[in-house]
């Protein structure tokens, strides 16, 4: 049986004090930024979502590339920087790359 605090048509749920909490705005947000990703020309969530499409259908497609930009911001900000794949990366194509920590102005 559903909860009775739930509405469906809008995805709110209501707390023991009768305040609403948006659940699903999140997940509209995303979509709409995969979206905007995937119409744009050229990239990586165009090329990915011609290929999820093709099999999957566009709504799961979008859905898939709404996660795969979720997760890359989420490594972004769990390790802000140049992260050592990149450092690895740029060694194996003939540079090299010191890593020094920046002054603090006084």
């Amino acid at each position: 049986m559903a909860d009775p605090r739930v509405s469906r048509d809008h995805a709110l749920i209501t707390s023991e004090d009768g305040q609403f909490c948006v659940v699903d705005q999140g997940r509209r947000t995303l979509n709409q930024a995969a979206w905007a990703a995937v119409r744009t020309k050229n990239t990586y969530f165009a090329a990915r979502f011609h290929r999820l499409a093709a099999k999957r259908g566009s709504k799961r497609a979008i859905v898939a590339i709404g996660h795969k930009i979720l997760g890359d911001y989420y490594q972004k900000l769990r390790a802000p920087g140049l992260s050592h794949s990149l450092v690895r990366r740029l060694q194996r194509l003939g540079y090299q790359v010191t890593l020094t920590p920046a002054t603090q102005p006084m």
